[in-house]
């Protein structure tokens, strides 16, 4: 009897266990649908618009070349002339391996960064990992809800990076519900790349209106800003594409476990049976005797 409660008590369990898992299954499978079209639809759009940024910067620095304004420092606008490296996590797990992945590769750069790269940590999640990995480079940690709904945080993110004249963002990218990459995103700081792509084309002309100090200002007041949170959407697409995924594989194990165990019961349960029925038979057979 003690083995027939045994079953039973983890077949109870199993089956609470399966109910919590789909229902975070189905919250997450919620979460991806709701953020999944805008950011899809915004992705494209914004990486050109990162392009643009590019050249709008590259067209500024050879101007203030030309009108001998250009810094030593090769700053433009209004940066502080560091870099930084940003680490998108989660507050929470059951997000499968993404995160674990994107950490990897931020941990890579954070190892051949210099003295003038700054570390920027966000959720609990990336914070833990940080302090586990051996890594002993001062960082700068902010919280942000897993929603993504968090505009006082993100705020105080994008007060605190866009200072900087290098952002890279490193992030998880949704390819498909089945697949989802680590991803590292140049937000700004690129416009050096462009001069040899330029050099190639010969004379590349560029028209401002009204002025290219207005263009570059206005980018980096409103498009940086824009490109820096379409990394945290991305990321939360990622982290809810990959947490219904990993859902999805725990309920299969669940599944399995409760039809191994239910087995296990009825097998004993016929085990109970058989050795009642040969009581009886016995007892038939002394009787008859």
């Amino acid at each position: 009897m003690k083995a027939n409660k045994k079953f039973t008590e983890e077949l109870n369990t199993l089956n609470s266990m399966l109910n919590v898992v789909e229902t975070y299954q189905e919250i997450a499978a919620m979460r991806m649908r709701r953020v999944k079209k805008s950011v899809l639809n915004s992705r494209e759009f914004l990486v050109d618009l990162n392009n643009t940024f590019r050249a709008v910067t590259y067209a500024y620095e050879e101007y203030l070349k030309r009108i001998s304004k250009y810094k030593e420092t090769g700053e433009l606008l209004n940066k502080n002339g560091r870099d930084v490296l940003v680490f998108v996590s989660a507050n929470m797990g059951l997000y499968g391996d993404i995160i674990r992945r994107t950490f990897r590769d931020f941990k890579n750069d954070v190892i051949k960064s210099g003295p003038t790269t700054d570390l920027v940590i966000i959720g609990k999640v990336g914070l833990d990992m940080y302090k586990n990995s051996g890594l002993t480079a001062p960082y700068t940690y902010y919280d942000l809800s897993d929603s993504g709904e968090d505009a006082v945080n993100l705020k105080s993110i994008l007060s605190k990076v866009l200072d900087y004249s290098q952002i890279i963002v490193f992030h998880g990218l949704f390819r498909s519900v089945l697949s989802q990459v680590p991803n590292r995103t140049l937000v700004t700081g690129e416009a050096a790349n462009l001069q040899s792509e330029y050099e190639k084309k010969g004379n590349v002309m560029f028209l401002f209106e009204p002025s290219v100090e207005d263009i570059a200002a206005y980018f980096e007041r409103e498009v940086l800003s824009s490109v820096f949170e379409q990394t945290i959407f991305e990321s939360n697409l990622s982290k809810f594409s990959s947490r219904m995924v990993s859902l999805y594989s725990s309920t299969d194990n669940i599944r399995n476990s409760l039809k191994r165990v239910d087995f296990a019961l009825k097998k004993f349960n016929h085990k109970i049976f058989n050795s009642k029925q040969l009581n009886r038979l016995s007892s038939i057979y002394l009787w008859g005797s």
